[in-house]
């Protein structure tokens, strides 16, 4: 392939002249030209043919009981796609840079279709993608070296990073979608490829004492928020992840973690008793081999005893892994942490870096995670915690449905399960058939699964199975509507 650059000066009108596309590329790229007409790289303009891609934005607002994705998620901007060929060695080298035109996007379901000129495979070329959307939103202040042709991926990724939080008024999330080198594809005028958007950040919504299936709440008499610190967070984060981190399914399932170069502490004010705050974040290194700089969320607020003497208190939120009790649970891109705090039942650290150092004490919280997982649903307390896999099940009536909880948790003696109808009384073996399986006891997922053997032609029915271990509990709601 021939390396050299190509530089469409006819599009660039206004200002950003003599860009020799090592930094002051990405600049443009990535934001220092922010609305100037698109710019592209490499490979010669001339055997090429125009593809059309379709997409989806996965994630954030699949599961029921997940605070509904807004219009800022799910919205496309600007589109820039990255080829890579294949060389004889293995080894994936940048070959171009193209922006994409024609982009249209349907808010409601999250997909559009977009068109980029590719070049066509000459021979048996193989080449592979990196697809970075919303580029233009995001700084580029620590990007230190030029991105050129015959770059290997590795190396792309580690320059195009994003750095600091995001501005108010953000219109668009950054996104990224891809390939790996054994879906390398050839480049045809048959070409089609439909593409999962990732984004690149995750989402952090925090609440008092939310509802169960909603985010109403009736707060915390005991306890004011004041303020949360993200403790020890990442100041740079990349804005596309490692390939080998994204499943066959297109599902995030290992954080792709920039060197913790940079630390920051941000507080963000957060007052109220329903979600209180709501923010994007790089993935952080949870499991930091550094205890004192370690990533921690951190509430700042004004605790009331049973004397009714207050003051302020810092309490840290640790989310420990329900597969490796051992491990703090990876949170990663692409994922939405719904944090509620039910109870605060004791005085916390007198001051932050205390409490960043600190484990969690006197402090109740639930978790659900939007990822399709086996453990979503966690409730903390202190170094305890119970998890489920789902909090509510909807079934259309008919005979037979059946619904499998998964359920694990660290409590020493294990955890029971009970179902009532909505009048308070267990239902009876011909209305609803019910297992335990696998083990009940720490940190290993067992199962219980539901059956209903009858349709149900009458009003719509609501049940609840409460798993319980010791003192926590999760109610999980089965709603079955009428035939």
């Amino acid at each position: 392939m021939d390396n050299y650059i190509i530089v469409n000066w006819a599009v660039m009108k206004r200002t950003c002249l003599y860009i020799l596309f090592s930094l002051p590329f990405l600049a443009v790229l990535l934001g220092a030209c922010v609305k100037e007409d698109p710019v592209e790289k490499g490979e010669d303009p001339g055997d090429e043919v125009e593809v059309t891609f379709t997409y989806r934005v996965d994630g954030m607002s699949t599961l029921t009981q997940t605070r509904l994705s807004d219009d800022l998620e799910r919205k496309v901007e600007t589109v820039y796609v990255f080829i890579y060929e294949v060389g004889t060695d293995g080894v994936e080298r940048l070959a171009y840079i193209r922006p994409s035109s024609n982009i249209s996007a349907d808010l409601a379901t999250g997909t559009g279709t977009f068109t980029t000129r590719l070049s066509k495979s000459r021979s048996t070329e193989k080449y592979t993608y990196d697809v970075l959307v919303n580029t233009e939103l995001i700084s580029a202040s620590t990007i230190t070296s030029s991105l050129d042709v015959g770059q290997t991926r590795q190396e792309v990724r580690e320059l195009v990073k994003l750095t600091n939080t995001f501005p108010n008024g953000i219109t668009a999330l950054p996104m990224w979608a891809g390939i790996k080198k054994e879906d390398a594809i050839t480049i045809d005028g048959s070409t089609s490829i439909h593409l999962n958007f990732i984004r690149s950040v995750l989402r952090l919504d925090i609440g008092l004492n939310l509802g169960e299936m909603d985010d109403t709440a009736a707060g915390l008499s005991n306890f004011t928020l004041r303020s949360v610190y993200l403790q020890n967070g990442p100041g740079v984060g990349y804005y596309f992840p490692d390939p080998d981190n994204i499943a066959s399914d297109g599902t995030v399932i290992a954080p792709s973690i920039t060197p913790y170069t940079i630390y920051s502490t941000t507080n963000r004010t957060a007052t109220g008793d329903g979600i209180v705050g709501q923010w994007y974040i790089f993935e952080p290194d949870v499991n930091f081999i550094n205890g004192y700089n370690k990533f921690t969320i951190v509430l700042m607020g004004d605790y009331t005893d049973e004397d009714g003497v207050t003051a302020t208190y810092y309490y840290p939120i640790r989310l420990r892994d329900p597969n490796d009790p051992d491990k703090l649970l990876d949170m990663l891109r692409n994922h939405k942490y719904r944090i509620n705090i039910t109870a605060i039942n004791g005085p916390g650290y007198d001051n932050l870096t205390a409490a960043s150092r600190g484990e969690s004490m006197d402090i109740v919280f639930d978790l659900l995670v939007n990822a399709a997982g086996e453990i979503n649903h966690i409730v903390y307390s202190d170094q305890y915690y119970l998890g489920v896999s789902q909090v509510l099940f909807e079934f259309p009536g008919t005979a037979l449905e059946n619904g499998i909880i998964k359920i694990m948790t660290n409590m020493p003696n294990g955890w029971s399960v009970t179902l009532m109808d909505s009048d308070g009384n267990t239902p009876g073996p011909t209305e609803v058939r019910s297992v335990t399986s696998g083990s009940t006891s720490l940190n290993t997922i067992g199962t219980y699964t539901f059956t209903f053997q009858t349709a149900n032609t009458s009003a719509t029915k609501t049940y609840y199975v409460t798993v319980t271990a010791n003192y926590l509990s999760i109610p999980v709601t089965i709603v079955r509507s009428t035939l």
